[in-house]
């Protein structure tokens, strides 16, 4: 109901800002929700409360520990995003061996000799790609997180 009623006010930022903002809007609108919720207070007492089902009573430690857990992965799955865009984009302008240097020795963790061996190339050259495509991956994060919005009470 949130976006339906606010989805006049969105301004398209750049790419993935949609999906942004309704993430933020999601976010924000379940955030709400669980600080309303460790507000309330506890009538029932601790004996009455262990024969209860944990799905229809919370104390407010729990509200807050599942706040703060949602807001971590709320995060996470932010920045997992912007990487996978980040990645999408680097390895559009860049040479498959290239992409595939970056992803054995970054990625899969394998030694440069592994990777050179496996790429026809020299280990110098598979460090110069990976420093090229970690560089690339950077300014493309910042350059998408400087087009995210951060909030969305709107």
């Amino acid at each position: 109901m949130r976006v339906y009623r606010h989805i006049q006010s969105y301004q398209h930022n750049g790419p993935c800002s949609f999906r942004a903002w309704i993430r933020t809007v999601a976010r924000t609108t379940w955030l709400m929700l669980l600080r309303q919720r460790s507000r309330r207070p506890v009538l029932v007492s601790r004996q009455h409360r262990s024969s209860q089902s944990a799905d229809n009573d919370s104390s407010p430690l729990d509200i807050a520990q599942m706040y703060h857990e949602f807001s971590q992965e709320a995060d996470r799955l932010e920045q997992r995003e912007l990487l996978d865009v980040a990645f999408n984009r680097v390895r559009s302008r860049i040479s498959a061996s290239m992409w595939q240097a970056f992803e054995l020795l970054t990625l899969a963790e394998l030694v440069a000799e592994d990777v050179a061996e496996k790429l026809n190339v020299s280990r110098a050259t598979v460090y110069l790609w990976n420093t090229r495509v970690r560089r690339m991956v950077a300014e493309e994060i910042s350059t998408l997180a400087d087009h995210t919005p951060l909030t969305a009470d709107s």
